[in-house]
């Protein structure tokens, strides 16, 4: 019951207008519009029930865009020297023979820019659990990102994880400077 309820709480609080859900869900699925106009294809056969931003009471969580991708898609490095490569599936952080650790996107939101992912099995750290990106463009055009959530144990305490501060690139992420990533 407690599963239900944050999957209610989640899809009601924040929309889908530009989210992807979790894609290892299976089942038949069908097509809503949403408020935006976007094309919201809904994957039933979940136990959860949510209510999308077109008021319509939908099965699952499973809500991929056929429009609005992943704004920050691309291949970056950050000022510590970590490539960066983000798709619309997956973001992969790695140093050349060093370490690699891909998450794999499971939600995102461009308005409220955060990703959600799941942590490889692979990872050399928390390994299957969830992490929460979140990021920030700058007035001159600079992106920045914090991972401000990791090891979280599903993808909704992810979710629910307090979002870096935006206003204080400094030390607006956990007590951290938010990492800039260039192209």
């Amino acid at each position: 019951m407690h599963r239900i309820f944050v999957a209610a709480l989640v899809l009601t609080a924040v929309g889908c207008g530009d989210m992807v859900g979790d894609t290892n869900d299976t089942g038949d699925t069908t097509e809503s519009p949403a408020s935006t106009g976007t094309t919201i294809t809904t994957t039933t056969g979940t136990t959860t029930t949510g209510t999308n931003t077109t008021g319509t009471n939908t099965t699952g969580t499973n809500t991929t865009p056929t429009t609005n991708p992943l704004t920050i898609v691309g291949d970056y490095t950050d000022n510590f020297g970590t490539n960066h490569q983000i798709t619309d599936a997956t973001w992969t952080q790695s140093i050349p023979d060093v370490f690699m650790s891909t998450f794999h996107i499971t939600r995102y939101d461009n308005t409220t820019r955060y990703v959600v992912a799941q942590n490889d099995a692979s990872n050399g750290y928390d390994p299957n659990l969830y992490s929460r990106f979140d990021w920030h463009d700058d007035l001159a055009g600079n992106l920045y990102y914090c991972q401000s959530t990791f090891g979280a144990a599903t993808e909704a305490l992810a979710l629910a994880g307090t979002p870096a501060d935006s206003a204080n690139l400094d030390s607006g992420c956990g007590g951290f400077s938010w990492s800039n990533l260039t192209p």
